[in-house]
């Protein structure tokens, strides 16, 4: 698989995609072009497609969080496996994300106090 651009990933035989309908990568049409691909239905029917056509599904999740504990997810459409190891990430970084949300509680009750002038 050659020549691709920097920002398109390589398509592989058995990776599962969407084209119109669900469907699996059967191959390459030809080694040198990466816009065609054969794919299989689940009904056994083959057609070749246009990369254009494709939408990969992803079985991992892709995301970082920031110092802010903003969060940015790269898999648009995920299988239910990517689905869970999206949520296994999340619950990985979930103190992080309580802790930008939920406000220190020793500095609110001081501030409180100071506006109320105790």
């Amino acid at each position: 698989m050659k020549n691709l651009p920097p920002n398109q990933r390589a398509l592989h035989p058995g990776q599962a995609v969407r084209v119109e309908h669900n469907a699996q990568i059967v191959s390459q049409v030809e080694k040198d072009n990466p816009y065609w691909y054969i794919v299989e239905y689940p009904s056994g029917e083959q057609e070749t497609v246009s990369l254009t056509r494709i939408n990969l599904i992803a079985d991992k999740s892709r995301a970082v969080i920031d110092s802010d504990a903003s969060i940015q997810i790269f898999s648009s459409r995920m299988s239910p496996a990517g689905a869970l190891d999206l949520l296994v990430w999340l619950e990985t970084h979930k103190a992080e994300l309580q802790a930008a949300v939920e406000p220190d509680e020793d500095v609110t009750q001081a501030s409180k106090r100071s506006i109320s002038g105790e």
